[in-house]
């Protein structure tokens, strides 16, 4: 795991990039995604696009099709579902993980959040989508389980 404040790389940085993008609805289910475009809007080669495509296919974000390029999944209500019993069951691993081990430091870093996430659902906007998904992250890295942290992201 990389130290808080360390650079990120390129390609890491172009996924998250896109991730973010496509969880807050900014590139909508069924949206075509031009490499060329995007990697001109993000300052990168072609080839670090494709490789984040790669990387959100293999999570079930992008759909790549040979000849025709990449498109934004449209998740089947099988697949939402499934993702979400999966997420439930981490959510609870994460919780018996940091049952009891709490610093207050930590507490009051989560209340903060959760201020934040309150003060954006009036809003209703994808600040409060991305917010939602830092609280859990967040809660992740408390654990100090890398792996755990890994498949909460």
């Amino acid at each position: 795991m990389p130290e808080k404040g360390a650079p990120v790389p390129r390609a890491q940085a172009v996924y998250k990039a896109l991730r973010r993008a496509i969880i807050e609805q900014a590139l909508k289910p069924g949206m075509k995604l031009p490499e060329d475009s995007i990697g001109e809007q993000l300052g990168v080669s072609r080839t670090l696009v494709r490789e984040a495509f790669g990387r959100l296919a293999v999570e079930g974000l992008v759909e790549l099709k040979p000849n025709r390029g990449a498109n934004v999944a449209y998740p089947t209500l099988e697949e939402a579902r499934d993702v979400f019993e999966v997420r439930r069951g981490l959510e609870r691993l994460v919780a018996e993980n940091l049952a009891g081990r709490l610093t207050a430091a930590q507490s009051a870093e989560l209340e903060a959040h959760v201020r934040l996430e309150e003060k954006a659902h009036e809003q209703d906007g994808p600040e409060s989508i991305r917010l939602s998904g830092e609280f859990h992250i967040k809660l992740a890295e408390m654990t100090g389980n890398a792996l755990l942290l890994r498949y909460v992201q």
